[in-house]
């Protein structure tokens, strides 16, 4: 699980590639490091049991998305 204060980085898109504005966002964030902002435990069926917010994406997304630095 991740913390407040963990370093993160993306291990893949979580935007929809199709859409040119996410895939353009996704390619200004894919190489940085970002740091976690805020976390959510889900419910949500089909999920990791954790959402976040970093300070690069202010969006709630899956943790699988990221891996610890």
């Amino acid at each position: 699980m991740l913390k407040v204060g963990d370093k993160v980085k993306l291990n893949g898109c979580p935007f929809d590639d199709q859409i040119a504005e996410e895939l353009l966002r996704y390619i200004e964030v894919k190489d940085q490091i970002q740091i976690v902002t805020k976390v959510k435990k889900t419910t949500e069926y089909g999920t990791s049991g954790q959402w976040v917010k970093t300070n690069l994406m202010d969006d709630w997304c899956d943790k699988a998305w990221f891996d610890k630095i």
